[in-house]
């Protein structure tokens, strides 16, 4: 047995031997074939490195033929100071600027020291001011005007620059404005301009201004500077210059993978706020589309807001007693449409009260819940409820077959999301000769409002003139200016009506049967003089017993009358502090400074409300020429104030 060990042992031994040889050249092999497969994959990587130069620089040549072909296209050019008037290129359009309205927009960009990005926002700056201030066309075919007043007071609020660190202002005023495009083109051979600068997008016109003065050129016309190293190498070889470029060419892909990763986290948030909430109706993603209208459908999307106006009583219970009061004589037998549908429930009155058919029509993912109320509520066969956009959807009327258009279009101040136009389209495509809107009537209401003072009759800024016996005046005249007075937002709010202080104005009546889309932007004339008992006590001063007014403040009547066929049951609500109070509240526009009113004088205005450019479904409201007639010479001061509702 041991032998057999032994000899077992001895032949394992020998080919143990024999293998050493044989592994030494595998491994060998291994090692040639390891160096062979190295330097073909050296070779494929400078061959896809190769390849990726000439496909980055087909690309880069693509583009800049693009950019050229897109500059050379004619196009229309509105000019900035005459509304209407549109040119085939910006240098024109800026041309007629400079000789007939005195702006010249590329020295007025060197004379405040303006970068790119500064210039984008003076741009926007004045064509949504120009916007505010136009007076609409008096007739059909006309261009607006634009006051010279304004203009001056226009050219005046951008020589204070307080636009200038607004972002809001890097977003187009006119959606695609082809001046915006031609702005390097434009400032090409100033040696100040870049649109490359070192700052941030959001850095602001002063900083870009300032960084751009007194530094070498290579600096500020470089996207992102590259380390002194790499610069160094730059300017002694090709190849540092090539590590250069491609060093730039990642900074600004890293800057583009920022933004779509921002572009993706928002829109992840706004999936989450439809997915997170047990109180939303997922919207359809078929009908979802990024525009201005996008968020204000979705929003309609929650049953909240559905709730808060059923539960509205002035307001449903008037609609339901416009329809079913008025039954016998605008709806039994009838086609009515229902523009905005939103749950159904002004049409299920309109079914209830004898309509034959019945069309609803709305956007938001709220639809189809509309219809199933109408299938449980045993209106399927008579009530048809249709998703889509008014100006787009095709509904099952022929053109002038509805007899009767009813909505409840009406938001904040009367005008905000806009949605009156929507209907006035619906009116010219699908109602008949002769047929009503209701509410057929809708009247702006202003009045004036003293804010409550303080315990003790002080105002809340008076708190510095007496600190424990010490005055602290020295921090009353650092207060922010907007917490002074003025501030370009409104507020919406519940208001106390003692603390109304004038009569009702009402300034201006929509008539929904016979108005046009461009008469939804108004501009009217309003008077406020103090309501009867408002008189305040005499203050010792002057005053007179003057109240202080502090806000206008704007609300709205609807009316479903006897003109547009409701002769059995006119109904009227108001949304003013006086009255039971609405979903809609009254809107607070505060002004920049108190307002002495006293008994026989009259506080005189004009009310203009406008469709934002930008966003429609947000409004400009201004308050014109504000001054105190029959007051003293400082009352009689004429000032003009705006706010953007957003």
């Amino acid at each position: 047995m041991r032998g057999r060990q032994k000899k077992t042992s001895e032949a394992v031994s020998m080919r143990g031997r024999q293998k050493e040889p044989m592994e030494k050249k595998a491994l060998e092999d291994m090692q040639e074939r390891g160096q062979q497969m190295s330097m073909r994959g050296r070779q494929r990587e400078t061959a896809s490195e190769a390849a990726d130069a000439a496909e980055e620089r087909a690309w880069e040549e693509q583009q800049a033929n693009d950019w050229e072909d897109w500059l050379e296209d004619d196009c229309d050019v509105p000019c900035i100071f005459t509304p209407g008037l549109t040119f085939p290129r910006a240098e024109a359009a800026l041309a007629h600027d400079r000789e007939h309205n005195g702006f010249d927009l590329v020295a007025t960009r060197a004379a405040l020291g303006l970068d790119f990005y500064g210039t984008i926002r003076m741009v926007n700056f004045l064509r949504a001011a120009v916007a505010r201030a136009a007076v609409p066309a008096a007739e059909k075919g006309q261009r607006p005007s634009l006051p010279a007043a304004e203009a001056a007071r226009i050219v005046a609020d951008l020589s204070a620059k307080t636009w200038v660190a607004d972002d809001a202002f890097l977003k187009p005023t006119l959606p695609d404005d082809p001046l915006l495009r031609e702005l390097g083109e434009l400032g090409a051979d100033d040696e100040d301009w870049s649109d490359d600068s070192d700052d941030d997008v959001h850095g602001g016109a002063g900083a870009g201004a300032g960084a751009g003065a007194g530094e070498d050129e290579s600096k500020t016309s470089q996207p992102s500077a590259p380390p002194p190293a790499a610069a160094a190498a730059g300017a002694s070889s090709d190849g540092g210059e090539l590590a250069q470029l491609r060093a730039e060419n990642d900074a600004l892909r890293a800057r583009l993978s920022e933004a779509g990763a921002a572009h993706a986290s928002a829109a992840k948030l706004v999936k989450s706020l439809f997915e997170e909430d047990e109180k939303v109706v997922v919207p359809d993603p078929a009908f979802e589309s990024v525009d201005n209208d996008t968020y204000y459908f979705s929003s309609y999307s929650n049953l909240s807001i559905h709730r808060e106006m059923i539960e509205d009583r002035v307001r449903t219970d008037s609609y339901r007693r416009a329809i079913e009061g008025n039954a016998a004589a605008l709806f039994k037998g009838k086609v009515v449409l229902d523009v905005g549908c939103g749950t159904g429930i002004l049409s299920l009155f309109a079914c209830r009260a004898g309509a034959k058919k019945v069309v609803g029509v709305d956007m938001s993912a709220m639809a189809p819940v509309a219809q199933a109320n109408a299938n449980a509520n045993g209106y399927g066969g008579v009530m048809t409820v249709v998703r889509g956009k008014v100006e787009d959807v095709e509904l099952p009327l022929a053109k002038g077959e509805a007899d009767v258009i009813i909505s409840e279009w009406m938001g904040y101040a009367l005008l905000y999301e806009c949605m009156l136009e929507t209907v006035l389209v619906a009116r010219e495509r699908w109602l008949k000769p002769g047929g009503v809107v209701l509410p057929d009537v809708t009247t702006v209401v202003i009045e004036g409002l003293e804010a409550p003072l303080t315990p003790a009759g002080r105002g809340t800024l008076d708190f510095w003139d007496d600190v424990y016996g010490f005055n602290f005046s020295a921090v009353k005249a650092k207060v922010p200016a907007r917490q002074l007075g003025h501030s370009e937002e409104t507020d919406v709010k519940v208001l106390d009506p003692e603390h109304i202080v004038t009569g009702r104005c009402e300034v201006q009546a929509l008539k929904m049967c016979t108005m046009t889309i461009p008469e939804v932007d108004f501009v009217a004339p309003f008077a406020l003089t103090l309501r009867d008992g408002a008189e305040g006590a005499d203050d010792g001063g002057g005053g007179g017993g003057a109240r202080r007014i502090s806000s206008l403040i704007v609300s709205f009547d609807t009316h479903f009358s006897a003109e547009a066929g409701c002769v059995e049951t006119p109904v009227t609500f108001k949304t003013d502090a006086a009255s039971t109070p609405t979903h809609w509240k009254q809107t607070v526009l505060k002004l920049p400074q108190e307002v002495l009113l006293a008994r026989g004088l009259t506080l005189r205005g004009r009310l203009s409300i406008k469709r934002a450019p930008v966003n429609p479904r947000e409004i400009l409201i201004d308050v014109l020429d504000l001054f105190v007639e029959g007051g003293t010479a400082e009352q009689a001061k004429r000032v003009s104030v705006h706010w953007h509702m957003k």
